[in-house]
């Protein structure tokens, strides 16, 4: 952004518009007014984008089908409640059962509860 705004390049190529700028201060109006409508309708985008998943998962849950993560084993289950009983840490208990970190730790924290 540095070269740019000090013309030191022609071209900027970006992946995405959207994720170009926060800024859309410009020094020609034109161009100005070209940056605002390409982030409206990056924005617009991401919202039609965000309504299409909302609604798929809507419909698959409707038609009852799981959306979510499957629940873990009884066995997997029951080792996680014995490593937490041998005060094994949450990170030692995800890796040793391979299961992610955030799995062990909202089953260990469903045992506080009981």
């Amino acid at each position: 952004m540095k070269f740019v705004r000090k013309r030191k390049v022609d071209v900027v190529l970006v992946w995405r518009y959207d994720r170009f700028a926060r800024s859309t201060q410009l020094c020609q109006a034109g161009h100005e007014m070209v940056f605002h409508i390409m982030a409206s309708l990056a924005q617009f985008e991401s919202a039609l984008i965000s309504e299409r998943v909302k609604a798929g998962m809507a419909r698959a849950k409707a038609q009852g089908k799981r959306i979510s993560r499957p629940t873990l084993s009884a066995s997997v289950q029951q080792q996680i409640n014995d490593l937490h009983d041998q005060r094994v840490s949450i990170n030692q208990i995800s890796k040793q059962l391979n299961i992610g970190y955030g799995t062990a730790w909202n089953y260990v924290q469903q045992l506080n509860k009981c």
